[in-house]
């Protein structure tokens, strides 16, 4: 089969693609000789990125408002079912995809800073953790004062924090904080004699308890002579016991100990000193009170808090509830500590602040379990 060359093929139509029309980038800021100068880069990169980060953090911060009104508006209309805001802002949550918490503190933000009474539109000029921490002074007044101030004076965290302490306190002038059971603090080396626990001697030998699982054979104290459950303390030779007149159970289990290191505010990690030479590592989590957790700004917060307390002492004094842990098989604890320059309590003086521990011409011991609640960094459990 031969192939035909044609003389004049047909023409080919070109199709030209559709035009790309191009489109200039707008400017939003001309590039000159001046950045030559260090100071004029310094001075146009603040512009851009600072204050550009600023303006994209108060639009989020408008966005957390304006979500919160939407749910208030839409709770308030809806406020004759009764529990309705919480299972609108769950169905909320689970149909935007989105943290039902932070649906509730946007709420809770909205419902704060109210616009009403001829007070003006917030300028959101503050960070999200500064609002949150406002947000827990009860007094509307007051509340509206201090964001106006902060915006105003560009506060700090810390700054915030502290006036918000002292505004809780003024607010808690009309109603006392919670109060703590009475803790009744004993001397420190007092001890229990006790039966080991087993089931299989038929003369099991007496031990020492020191606690936190510890004891001690009695036979290394060759003179001792007492029965089980007898109090006992250490005598005024090495290795050797006598009774503890006038000690009472509910005293036992206080130890001086030493903080190693403050995991959180209401966490410690401490040695204790059980006596006779020995010595234990625990994690003690603080009795009766709750913190807020740690990832949390008021978190951070009771955490400083504790360490800025603590590192007045050398050491503290720690009553340990024996039998009880709690669901991380951490033991309870009520902290004591009596900073360095602490006043001491005068001759004579009948007041206490419920721990059975000071003594008249003593510095009087801080009761941090109720320290923390009393300066808003923690709530108390229901036993």
């Amino acid at each position: 089969m031969t192939t035909r060359l044609l003389k004049n093929p047909p023409k080919i139509r070109r199709v030209n693609p559709p035009e790309i029309r191009r489109v200039n980038p707008p400017k939003m800021f001309q590039l000159d000789r001046t950045l030559r100068d260090y100071t004029a880069l310094k001075a146009r990169v603040h512009e851009v990125l600072i204050l550009g980060r600023e303006r994209i953090e108060q639009e989020f911060m408008r966005m957390r408002y304006d979500t919160g009104l939407l749910i208030n508006e839409h709770v308030r209309l809806n406020e004759a079912h009764a529990g309705y805001g919480t299972q609108a802002i769950e169905k909320l949550g689970k149909d935007m995809d989105f943290d039902v918490t932070e649906l509730r503190r946007f709420a809770q933000f909205a419902a704060a800073f109210p616009i009403r009474g001829g007070r003006r539109e917030l300028g959101f000029n503050l960070p999200w953790t500064h609002y949150r921490k406002l947000m827990i002074v009860k007094d509307d007044a007051r509340r509206w004062e201090l964001a106006l101030e902060a915006e105003k004076k560009g506060w700090s965290f810390e700054e915030v924090e502290a006036r918000v302490r002292y505004a809780v306190g003024k607010d808690g002038e009309e109603k006392e904080p919670s109060r703590l059971p009475f803790v009744c603090l004993g001397p420190f080396f007092t001890y229990k004699i006790i039966r080991p626990e087993t089931i299989h001697s038929r003369s099991p030998e007496l031990l020492l308890d020191l606690g936190f699982g510890q004891a001690l054979e009695t036979a290394l104290f060759p003179k001792a002579r007492f029965g089980a459950e007898t109090i006992v303390t250490a005598g005024p030779v090495p290795w050797s016991l006598v009774r503890a007149e006038g000690a009472e159970e509910g005293s036992l289990y206080t130890y001086k100990a030493y903080v190693e290191r403050v995991i959180d505010g209401d966490t410690l990690k401490v040695e204790f000193q059980l006596g006779f030479g020995s010595r234990k590592r625990e994690i003690i989590r603080l009795n009766h009170i709750d913190c807020p957790e740690l990832s949390t700004p008021e978190g951070q917060a009771a955490k400083r808090f504790v360490e800025s307390e603590l590192s007045k002492c050398e050491s503290i004094t720690v009553k340990s509830v024996k039998t009880r842990k709690e669901k991380w098989g951490r033991y309870l604890g009520d902290v004591f500590y009596t900073p360095a320059r602490d006043i001491k309590i005068p001759a004579g003086s009948t007041r206490s602040i419920g721990s059975g521990y000071e003594k008249p011409g003593s510095a009087r011991p801080v009761y941090l379990n109720q320290l923390l609640i009393d300066q808003g960094h923690a709530v108390a459990l229901r036993s």
